[in-house]
């Protein structure tokens, strides 16, 4: 849904109605790698394998646009910036690991569901073959 709406405004709409989505949906190319997370579907660039893609991306500072909602966010990329923060800074709480993760993304108020995202995160994809939780501690497996 973001996607297209980004799509929509691109072209000057104002508005993502269901036509429009349904229109757009059909022209996704069939190629196209994509992960889904219940009712939402993340879109990869061709030659990118998600269950290795290693990079993120972090808000500018000043730059409202490249903030971005954590729901908006896949758990790969998630689980990437929480890789790193563990690599740049060593082990450390759950909690204080979603804080940080939110902090780069441009979100000022880690939530509840903000730090169950970030749990998702770092169970699934390579993040979960490279970080052990263990009593409340979240580290990088060396």
């Amino acid at each position: 849904s973001v996607l297209f709406r980004r799509i929509a405004r691109a072209w000057g709409l104002a508005r993502t109605g269901k036509q429009i989505r349904e229109t757009l949906g059909s022209l996704v190319p069939g190629h196209l790698s994509s992960t889904r997370e219940c009712d939402t579907w993340f879109y990869w660039p061709a030659g990118i394998d998600p269950s290795t893609w290693d990079a993120f991306r972090v808000a500018g500072e000043g730059n409202a646009e490249s903030k971005r909602l954590l729901e908006e966010i896949c758990l790969e990329e998630i689980g990437n910036l929480a890789l790193f923060i563990l690599a740049e800074h060593g082990a450390t709480t759950t909690e204080d690991l979603a804080r940080s993760v939110c902090r780069l993304l441009g979100i000022t108020r880690t939530t509840n569901d903000a730090e169950a995202r970030v749990r998702r995160a770092i169970a699934h994809g390579r993040a979960f073959e490279l970080v052990k939780t263990e009593n409340g501690t979240v580290s990088g497996v060396h």
